[in-house]
């Protein structure tokens, strides 16, 4: 079972200091490394409640992920896919994620193997780095890596492994990297007095749940953050081809009106964060 609320995330490009907090913007190429993260609650700076970031875990799934992506382009919506290095290193998923980038989408890093622990930083760290490489030629033209932790298990050990080398000093390898990427819609089911006020594609599939139920939950859930003011990263996998009809139906009443939202890639957007205590 996934958790989490927000996105966690920097872009550690330009460096200014704002009341001790640190706040970076994607317009260059980081310096720093930008695993620094402790905090649950992030948010994108100065960022619209009416953004989206329609965010996808677990691909390349053939024949699904081509569906959602048929979607997504069919909206003209862009898509941000956090794909597993053991999926992305078939040839069928490297001339996929060519065209997914050549149409605008965003590929990320999911880790290699998915695990939900690393025995080491040494295993941790090989597991981005082997992700990386098979998504290097992919990746948007800042050469950021956006990353999210399967699960979105993270912790200070997590941390202190991407942002310290083995000697104690900035480990500078993970300077292009932003994460983790956490999300606030999607996550899970939740209901109160017999309504829905959130859904999540793998509760719905394993619950044999309709995909206009679904899409519902998460239509829900993006308004209620809007009310709140806030934009939504919203999690969903590609890992069932219903999702792909769930997300037709999502997006078609988010286009009622299609001037209202904004769907962005991660790379639009500039994000906080807070160094950790390492």
């Amino acid at each position: 079972m996934k958790f989490g609320n927000w996105s966690l995330g920097g872009l550690l490009s330009v460096l200014i200091v704002l009341g001790g907090g640190w706040w970076v913007s994607a317009q260059n190429l980081p310096v720093k490394p930008v695993f620094l993260q402790n905090e649950l609650v992030v948010r994108p700076i100065d960022e619209p409640a009416t953004s989206i970031f329609l965010t996808f875990d677990d691909g390349p799934t053939p024949g699904v992920t081509q569906e959602i992506v048929r979607v997504l382009d069919k909206y003209g919506a862009f898509g941000n896919f956090f794909v597993i290095g053991q999926n992305a290193e078939r040839s069928w998923a490297q001339r996929l994620m060519a065209r997914m980038a050549a149409s605008g989408h965003l590929i990320a890093n999911h880790t290699f193997e998915h695990s939900s622990t690393y025995a080491d930083e040494a295993a941790f760290e090989a597991s981005l780095r082997q992700t990386t490489e098979l998504i290097k030629p992919h990746l948007p033209p800042s050469k950021l890596i956006f990353f999210r932790s399967p699960g979105g298990t993270w912790n200070a050990s997590r941390a202190r492994w991407t942002n310290l080398s083995r000697s104690g000093t900035p480990d500078l390898e993970f300077a292009a990297y932003v994460g983790p990427i956490f999300w606030n819609a999607g996550g899970d089911l939740v209901e109160s007095n017999g309504q829905t006020l959130e859904h999540a594609d793998w509760v719905c599939w394993r619950d044999d749940v309709t995909p206009r139920a679904c899409a519902d939950g998460y239509l829900a859930k993006i308004k209620a953050n809007q009310n709140r003011g806030v934009p939504s990263v919203v999690l969903m996998h590609d890992l069932n081809v219903k999702t792909a009809e769930m997300l037709d139906l999502l997006l078609f009443d988010l286009f009622v009106d299609p001037t209202l939202y904004q769907f962005k890639r991660l790379d639009m957007a500039i994000w906080p964060f807070s160094p950790a205590s390492l």
